[in-house]
Protein backbone atom coordinates (compact mmCIF):
# COMPACT_ATOMS: atom_id res chain seq x y z
CA UNK A 1 0.00 0.00 0.00
CA UNK A 2 1.20 3.68 -0.98
CA UNK A 3 2.25 5.74 1.55
CA UNK A 4 1.81 9.66 0.99
CA UNK A 5 4.14 11.86 3.37
CA UNK A 6 3.87 15.71 4.38
CA UNK A 7 6.58 17.92 2.38
CA UNK A 8 6.33 20.31 4.71
CA UNK A 9 6.18 18.02 8.50
CA UNK A 10 6.52 14.61 9.65
CA UNK A 11 3.09 13.48 9.01
CA UNK A 12 2.32 10.41 7.11
CA UNK A 13 -0.65 8.57 6.24
CA UNK A 14 -1.95 5.42 3.63
CA UNK A 15 -4.73 7.99 2.63
CA UNK A 16 -4.96 10.12 -0.01
CA UNK A 17 -8.11 12.11 1.58
CA UNK A 18 -6.39 12.01 4.41
CA UNK A 19 -3.35 13.95 2.88
CA UNK A 20 -5.79 16.38 1.08
CA UNK A 21 -7.16 17.58 4.44
CA UNK A 22 -3.78 17.68 6.12
CA UNK A 23 -2.41 19.66 3.37
CA UNK A 24 -5.47 21.82 3.67
CA UNK A 25 -4.33 22.60 6.99
CA UNK A 26 -1.06 24.19 6.05
CA UNK A 27 -2.67 25.70 3.02
CA UNK A 28 -4.82 27.71 5.73
CA UNK A 29 -1.84 28.29 8.00
CA UNK A 30 -0.13 30.19 4.79
CA UNK A 31 -3.13 31.86 4.07
CA UNK A 32 -3.34 33.15 7.80
CA UNK A 33 0.45 34.23 7.80
CA UNK A 34 0.41 35.98 4.07
CA UNK A 35 -3.17 37.25 4.44
CA UNK A 36 -4.25 35.79 0.57
CA UNK A 37 -5.00 31.99 -0.75
CA UNK A 38 -1.67 30.21 -2.16
CA UNK A 39 -1.23 30.26 -5.75
CA UNK A 40 -0.19 26.52 -5.73
CA UNK A 41 1.18 24.22 -3.17
CA UNK A 42 5.41 25.10 -4.14
CA UNK A 43 4.05 28.37 -2.71
CA UNK A 44 3.08 27.02 0.82
CA UNK A 45 5.77 24.81 0.72
CA UNK A 46 8.42 27.17 0.25
CA UNK A 47 6.74 29.50 3.23
CA UNK A 48 6.46 26.77 5.67
CA UNK A 49 9.23 24.51 5.09
CA UNK A 50 11.97 27.31 3.68
CA UNK A 51 10.97 30.04 5.27
CA UNK A 52 10.07 31.91 1.98
CA UNK A 53 7.80 34.91 1.77
CA UNK A 54 6.38 35.18 -1.52
CA UNK A 55 7.17 38.44 -3.00
CA UNK A 56 3.94 40.51 -2.36
CA UNK A 57 4.35 39.68 1.36
CA UNK A 58 5.28 42.29 3.55
CA UNK A 59 6.87 41.07 7.07
CA UNK A 60 6.58 43.80 8.96
CA UNK A 61 3.23 44.62 8.62
CA UNK A 62 2.49 41.21 8.63
CA UNK A 63 -0.04 41.29 5.88
CA UNK A 64 0.07 41.38 1.89
CA UNK A 65 1.51 44.28 -0.23
CA UNK A 66 -0.29 46.73 -1.98
CA UNK A 67 0.13 47.27 -5.34
CA UNK A 68 1.94 51.01 -4.73
CA UNK A 69 3.99 49.88 -1.94
CA UNK A 70 5.31 46.85 -4.57
CA UNK A 71 6.04 49.39 -7.64
CA UNK A 72 7.85 52.02 -5.34
CA UNK A 73 9.77 48.68 -4.05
Amino acid sequence: MTRYGCRICDFSTKSPAGMSSHGRKHRNEFEEIVGRRPEDYDEVVALLRDGETPEDYNGETGSPTTLEEYADG
